[in-house]
């Protein structure tokens, strides 16, 4: 259930949420888990200025809860969580949120903040941000921090490079891992793109975290979309691939 607020700055909008899912193979739904109960919901309040150097501001709580359904557990706690945050924009191009969430899935109890300050934000080519998210996470101290910036190189070619990184702190030792994201996308009319991705980077194997594991990952794609005619999307290399593959895919739509 959704009460959201009319389009007028200073108002305040909830929600409401229940589910019940059964016992079913998880792999043929939208729900990762099974055999439990959710109750979740939250107040969002939005407003903005039509002067000052504050262009519009936000704030929200959502809490949830979840019991398993049934079996020997049923009616125990599942999971639960509470999650509030503020943001905040300015007409100079930045914004700003702040947030924590606190989680408990037994035997776990985590805690964790985030801030992200972004610029050029109206801007789609130069846009920018820098994020952490740090904390207890699953029994470990947790930081996870975020980098990107766009670049426009000329009217027909821009460029977007990300980087990544994860730290994990346990009792008897420290793993991390990062990764670079480096996009370059030429666009020779509105219709038609060409883009080429590189990902590489390294992290713990998850079955043996004392040895880790590189990756360096190339692909390309090539996108058509018109008004009329024929569309066309043709992807060469393996998205999900830590290393090179030969594998490509095409799809075409004719648009009446």
């Amino acid at each position: 259930m959704d009460r959201q607020s009319p389009d007028q700055p200073g108002r305040v909008s909830f929600w409401l949420d229940y589910a019940s899912v059964g016992h079913f193979e998880p792999s043929l739904g939208f729900f990762p888990e099974n055999n439990f109960n959710a109750l979740g919901g939250g107040l969002d309040y939005d407003n903005r200025s039509d002067k000052g150097a504050l262009a519009n501001y936000s704030a929200w709580l959502n809490v949830s809860r979840r019991t398993w359904r049934s079996g020997p557990d049923a009616g125990r706690l599942l999971d639960r969580g509470i999650s509030p945050g503020v943001y905040m924009a300015w007409r100079k191009g930045w914004d700003m949120s702040l947030g924590a969430d606190f989680y408990e899935r037994p035997p776990f109890k985590d805690r964790t903040q985030n801030v992200s300050l972004g610029w050029n934000i109206a801007d789609l080519y130069r846009k920018g941000g820098l994020s952490m998210n740090f904390g207890r996470r699953a029994g470990a101290d947790y930081r996870f921090t975020s980098l990107s910036q766009g670049f426009r190189l000329n009217p027909r070619l821009s460029a977007r490079a990300a980087y990544e990184r994860l730290e994990m702190g346990y009792p008897d030792r420290t793993e991390s891992g990062s990764r670079w994201a480096v996009s370059g996308i030429s666009e020779s009319t509105p219709e038609r793109s060409l883009v080429l991705r590189w990902l590489f980077g390294s992290a713990p194997q998850p079955a043996r975290p004392e040895v880790r594991e590189t990756f360096d990952n190339c692909y390309l794609g090539y996108r058509q979309s018109v008004r009329r005619g024929l569309d066309i999307y043709l992807l060469l290399g393996d998205t999900n691939a830590h290393k090179m593959r030969s594998r490509g895919m095409l799809k075409l739509i004719q648009v009446l």
